[in-house]
């Protein structure tokens, strides 16, 4: 069981790919935010036994890790001033946000989580 605690680096490539950022970068953020991976991978699980796929379960995770990773990438730009691999992810991060809100994603998305916090 302590296993859980520790991992989820392939579920965080993976949402990299789907938001369309930088893996090293993407996961530098969020360990600047302190965000546990295993806590993703635990979901992502959680979400399979829910009967979505694996891309849809990842499509669901991606819009979770906007905030933490948009605030680690504020960390890294204030450490590494005018890096231009931080400016790439900032963009990818813009650009992923405003797609799946021009989509109407993101209100699934909130919906998703309204729902289930009345649970």
């Amino acid at each position: 069981m302590v296993f859980n605690l520790f991992g989820g680096f392939k579920v965080m490539n993976e949402i990299a790919d789907e938001i369309g950022i930088e893996r090293r970068i993407f996961k530098t953020s969020l360990t600047e935010a302190r965000v546990n991976f295993a806590h993703f991978k635990n979901m992502k699980k959680v979400l399979i036994l829910g009967e979505l796929s694996e891309q849809e379960a990842i499509k669901e995770l991606a819009p979770m890790c906007y905030d933490a990773s948009m605030r680690g990438m504020q960390i890294l730009d204030s450490k590494f001033p005018q890096t231009p691999d931080i400016e790439r992810a900032i963009a990818s991060l813009i650009r992923y946000y405003e797609r799946i809100e021009d989509n109407g994603e993101l209100d699934k998305f909130q919906n998703n989580l309204k729902d289930n916090k009345e649970l």
